[in-house]
């Protein structure tokens, strides 16, 4: 059974933003498996790379074509996303190294051989867990083949609207921005493909949640943005699930496809400690900030 405060003051401002009908569904979709691993942008550059060869390509073509208008374009495009291409991958080193001052996205191999997040002043590691969630590639998958067909038509429409010789300067700005546009859904399109890494661990401290899939790749969840009281489900074939929060998969944006932050195959003591370690602190930071504030 969900272990679950059913209380009204459970659901005050101050506690969790929530209603009764969401908190419900929360644990619905907990008690029925409706989740997956939660998935990380590894490789965040792909997405510019994977724009910047699409427009590339293109400039090609259309020069070859000699619609040089149109070709000068796309090479604009190209030259757009290849900067971007190196700034996302410079970002991804400094993320691979240990930050002295903290950083939600910045997580590092330790002198053990261990990943390990980088940890701000004052914050500590209750919990560090080894994912099991089950994994579902064909989300992705899916997801991406659909970005990637309507990021090519996004890309190819603009260009048909320019004339050689015609072109005033704002057409160009806005042809040049919406094939952009385009080239950059392609290119998430690709990097939801190749460039997701399923999250491996999750750590646990007295401010935050982060899942982390390898060196430079984490994503935090402050604990003051928990919207759902923290549940912990029993199952009768294996282990408690503790269910922290549920978020949309990265590779399908808002739609209904829900990662786990939390853990399935715990010891139901260790689910219902945890849980309310988040809790006691979540509020504690809350309280904190209205002090400060």
């Amino acid at each position: 059974m969900p272990e679950v405060l059913d209380t009204e003051a459970a659901f005050q401002p101050g506690a969790f933003p929530t209603t009764k009908t969401a908190q419900e569904r929360f644990v619905l979709r907990l008690l029925a498996h409706r989740y997956a691993r939660p998935e990380l942008p590894a490789k965040n550059w792909m997405t510019f790379a994977g724009g910047g060869l699409l427009a590339g390509f293109a400039s090609g073509y259309l020069l070859w074509r000699e619609q040089e208008v149109p070709g000068q374009v796309a090479a604009a495009v190209a030259i757009i996303h290849g900067f971007l291409t190196l700034v996302s991958w410079a970002r991804k080193q400094r993320l691979k190294k240990k930050i002295a001052s903290g950083h939600p996205h910045a997580c590092h191999i330790d002198e053990g051989g261990q990943l390990m997040i980088s940890l701000a002043a004052g914050e500590q590691i209750a919990a560090r867990l080894t994912l099991d969630t089950p994994k579902k590639e064909w989300i992705r998958w899916v997801a991406g083949l659909a970005q990637t067909f309507w990021g090519l038509l996004l890309a190819g429409i603009p260009p048909i609207f320019l004339g050689e010789g015609a072109s005033t300067a704002g057409l160009l700005t806005g042809v040049t921005l919406f094939s952009f546009l385009g080239t950059l859904l392609f290119g998430k399109g690709v990097r939801d493909i190749f460039g997701l890494r399923f999250a491996e661990m999750l750590f646990v401290t007295n401010h935050r949640m982060t899942l982390v899939s390898g060196p430079g790749e984490a994503r935090s969840l402050p604990l003051e943005y928990l919207k759902q009281r923290p549940v912990v489900v029993g199952r009768s074939n294996a282990g408690a699930t503790l269910g922290l929060a549920l978020i949309p998969l990265v590779s399908v944006g808002r739609l209904p496809a829900f990662g786990l932050w939390g853990k399935d195959n715990m010891k139901e003591e260790d689910a219902k400690d945890l849980a309310a370690f988040v809790v006691r602190h979540r509020e504690r930071l809350i309280a904190q900030r209205g002090t400060d504030g």
